[in-house]
């Protein structure tokens, strides 16, 4: 929000409309009044009016929207992505305009490419032009059917394998590290102001750590969600979970064995 907002203190032209957050909600979250020209207008059901008025789509963060993505560029507005996250594993990739869509690899790059397309009206008609042809050939009619037919062919050609997940070694690629930062803030360790915050954040991480089936975590998580939730449903089922978890596991492994020992 801060890089935004001093993209607005550089110019006054611009103005941000944020669809889907309220003026009270981004209050709560910066801690702050929200800049003058950022006008939060909350949920809206059909943004095309919106699409229409506007020059430039900028994607949200930290993760992006592909829909709202494509639907803008469809219309031939200019996009400006999100900057380049730690690792491509936390982004959704859009085949037919990787290559002339990438993110800003810096927030300098960011701003460069706002402050562009703000200052010059043939830049953005041509960009979003570009856009909306590459959507055309891609994304629409029977171009998209092709594409889809040939994943559905890809798929009937495999055979199916079920098997265990093998234990893998600790590595420090570059996404394990772009992961652990990312999730640095999203541990369930990190502080948060509010009980209503904190309480989704550890209900998140137990569920993550379910679905993993790190069932000791997922238990850890669900507890410290318990002492702000004693009551609540949700957080309950959680935290079973984590306790029936493990024994469904080890029933599934011992049926898996009586079978193959048959």
């Amino acid at each position: 929000m801060a890089t935004v907002e001093n993209l607005l203190n550089a110019d006054s032209r611009l103005h941000l409309y944020v669809i889907g957050e309220t003026p009270e909600g981004m209050a709560h979250q910066l801690g702050r009044s929200v800049h003058p020209r950022i006008h939060c207008v909350g949920t809206v059901v059909d943004t095309t009016g919106y699409r229409a008025a506007c020059d430039i789509y900028i994607e949200s963060f930290p993760f992006g929207s592909n829909t709202s993505l494509l639907e803008a560029a469809l219309f031939g507005i200019p996009v400006v992505p999100a900057c380049k996250p730690l690792t491509n594993l936390l982004i959704a990739h859009n085949d037919s305009l990787e290559d002339i869509l990438d993110n800003p690899a810096s927030e300098d790059e960011y701003c460069a490419r706002i402050r562009t397309l703000a200052r010059d009206p043939d830049t953005r008609r041509a960009f979003g032009h570009t856009l909306r042809e590459r959507l055309l050939k891609h994304h629409v009619g029977p171009a998209w059917k092709m594409h889809l037919n040939r994943v559905y062919l890809s798929a009937a050609a495999l055979l199916h394998q079920p098997r265990p997940i093998p234990v893998t070694n600790c590595e420090t690629t570059d996404d394990d590290v772009g992961l652990g930062l990312f999730n640095a803030m999203a541990d369930g360790r990190s502080h948060h102001g509010d009980p209503i915050s904190r309480l989704a954040n550890l209900r998140h991480s137990a569920f993550a750590a379910k679905y993993v089936g790190d069932f000791g975590m997922a238990r850890s998580f669900s507890l410290s969600a318990l002492r702000i939730d004693a009551l609540g449903s949700q957080t309950w089922r959680l935290f079973l979970a984590s306790l029936v978890g493990p024994l469904a596991r080890l029933a599934s492994t011992l049926w898996r064995s009586d079978g193959k020992s048959a």
